[in-house]
């Protein structure tokens, strides 16, 4: 399962792939997870990318056309991983603060407090909502990510890659 926290991050300068400002060939839809199961899928849920998990999402969510910017950034802070960074433009900026308002009231460990990234009828990942609310419109998604695993996922974000 790719998973891992999310957290708000200033736009900071580093090396890795930059996709800079792009329209995505495919919508990202971003939606709080209800509950996550073992493959196979029942009906009602959504396959992960890898197919090892399904999730059932709870309403609502919100719908990303366009991203300011998308890239994976190299470890940095003594970590061995690669992250992902996200920047929203300014109303889905302000969609994921609530969004993620919502996420970060559940218990820690809860499937509520997991924001599913799902496109093409794919979840791509589902990473934790930490230390509240995300309000500055850029985030990091942090795991155990390898420079390609990182790179893939912002590939098949940006729809560059068959998801």
């Amino acid at each position: 399962m790719i998973a891992g926290a999310v957290a708000y991050l200033a736009t900071r300068g580093g090396g890795g792939y930059d996709g800079g400002p792009a329209d995505l060939r495919q919508p990202m839809t971003l939606q709080q997870v209800a509950a996550v199961s073992q493959a196979p899928c029942a009906a009602g849920t959504l396959p992960e990318a890898s197919g090892t998990s399904c999730y059932r999402l709870a309403g609502g969510g919100m719908t990303v056309r366009r991203v300011e910017h998308m890239k994976a950034e190299p470890p940095s802070g003594g970590t061995t991983f690669w992250s992902i960074q996200i920047g929203f433009t300014r109303a889905d900026g302000q969609a994921f603060a609530r969004l993620t308002g919502l996420a970060a009231q559940q218990q820690p460990g809860a499937p509520g407090q997991q924001i599913a990234m799902v496109v093409g009828g794919q979840v791509l990942s589902a990473p934790a909502v930490t230390g509240g609310p995300i309000t500055g419109g850029t985030l990091e998604i942090s795991g155990d990510f390898t420079r390609a695993k990182a790179e893939d996922l912002v590939a098949r974000i940006i729809g560059r890659r068959p998801s």
